[in-house]
């Protein structure tokens, strides 16, 4: 019984927690009780990956409610906020409205990559998903407001291969219509008794 009992627990233990959708909207930032501004919000993000902060002269901090390569449980987020210490470092970042979508908390798993230097500047929040891929589609539509919801976001790529496309057609139109007009340019110069019986017969009888 406990052998099957302990089974159980390890189980429920092995779900993955529920997917949060992450919201980041007029955010203030704190680094240790500085205030730092921030830019490339609103950003928002379903189902939640990883939060890049890149903070001038300090370093980029890499924040998820779940652990990934290289991270450390060292905060969590809580309603509107998210709270941590590193390296002898707190941060905290809130944003107008729940963070992640609720007023519950969740732990903060965070990676540092330091910076040497002291530059002072804004800084810069990004998303990436899971794997660490970028998320600019989502964090553009954001940035262009709540009409652009549903409106499918344009690939570059298909764009530019559309515009080729259309350029080809439109240069081989442009072809097929010169060689027409130096064929019956060609046709008209002709001698009447080297043109076609009907163009012949035609000319004569005009005149």
């Amino acid at each position: 019984m406990r052998t099957l009992l302990f089974s159980a627990v390890l189980g429920l233990a092995a779900i993955p927690a529920a997917a949060q959708t992450f919201r980041l909207v007029d955010p203030t930032l704190t680094v240790d009780g500085r205030r730092v501004g921030v830019v490339g919000a609103p950003l928002v993000q379903e189902p939640f990956g990883v939060l890049s902060l890149d903070v001038p002269g300090t370093g980029t901090y890499r924040v998820s409610d779940r652990p990934f390569e290289g991270s450390r449980r060292v905060g969590q987020f809580e309603g509107d906020g998210l709270f941590f210490a590193l390296d002898g470092r707190s941060v905290r970042l809130r944003s107008s409205g729940p963070i992640l979508g609720s007023d519950a908390t969740a732990p903060a798993h965070v990676r540092f990559d330091p910076t040497p230097g002291t530059e002072r500047g804004l800084a810069r929040v990004s998303l990436t998903d899971a794997f660490g891929r970028r998320d600019d589609a989502r964090a553009e539509a954001a940035r262009r407001g709540p009409e652009s919801a549903g409106r499918p976001v344009s690939d570059p790529r298909a764009d530019a291969d559309a515009l080729r496309s259309a350029l080809s057609r439109a240069m081989a139109e442009r072809a097929a219509l010169a060689a027409e007009r130096d064929r019956l340019r060609a046709e008209h110069l002709r001698p009447a008794a080297d043109r076609p019986a009907s163009t012949a017969r035609g000319l004569h009888h005009t005149a």
